[in-house]
């Protein structure tokens, strides 16, 4: 991405920012402050980049994604910078882009889209990344090789391989337990999240770099 420019942060007291005073903002405002840069990035992913062809044309597509669902569900992206999946990669975008890591930023989008049935048509990725994962569906799904395409929609995935293409329907699994683990066709389909408490799970599986 071509280099940001720098954004002048919330004003915050030095003394505030570890253990937080008596009706304390400090924390909320720098997360706010941090979203809303990252929200900045979304529309420079993939620009100015010397990318091969076929990420060229998954990058343009994207951006034709992003300004659809922008018009018709605001503020539906910018839901993913606040996701620890996907606000990671894009962090990482910033200093070390990367074909790779603008794959997987842009599939891991789509994938969390399909499993919620939230794609109005199929989008197809012709660089995807070899392994996907919804820390909010606690589910992760890893190729054996990198798959040629992959088609996202409503529900369901199309994994195109040199000799075959797998079918995979995403409703089947939002009821498997934790732990639950199985390959089909050569696709380990896993739920590495152990509820913990209430919303805290321990995740057996990130895509942190």
């Amino acid at each position: 991405m071509p280099p940001r420019r720098p954004v002048r942060g919330p004003d915050v007291s030095a003394d505030d920012l570890t253990i937080p005073n008596t009706g304390s903002t400090t924390a909320r405002s720098i997360l706010s402050a941090a979203l809303i840069h990252l929200s900045q990035e979304l529309p420079l992913i993939g620009r100015g980049l010397a990318l091969s062809p076929a990420m060229q044309e998954d990058v343009r597509s994207f951006h034709v994604f992003r300004d659809e669902l922008a018009k018709k569900h605001r503020g539906a992206l910018q839901s993913f910078v606040a996701r620890t999946s996907t606000a990671t990669i894009l962090r990482c975008l910033r200093s070390q882009p990367s074909e790779a890591l603008i794959s997987e930023f842009m599939g891991l989008v789509y994938f969390e889209l399909a499993r919620v049935g939230a794609l109005e048509k199929p989008i197809r990725q012709n660089c995807p990344p070899r392994r996907l994962l919804s820390q909010m569906g606690q589910l992760v799904i890893t190729m054996p090789d990198l798959p040629r395409a992959i088609t996202y929609a409503p529900g369901k995935l199309v994994l195109e391989f040199p000799s075959n293409s797998v079918d995979l329907d995403l409703e089947i699994y939002d009821d498997k337990p934790a732990g639950y683990s199985e390959i089909v066709s050569g696709i380990r389909i896993e739920k590495p999240y152990h509820l913990i408490e209430k919303k805290i799970f321990l995740a057996l599986a990130d895509n942190n770099p």
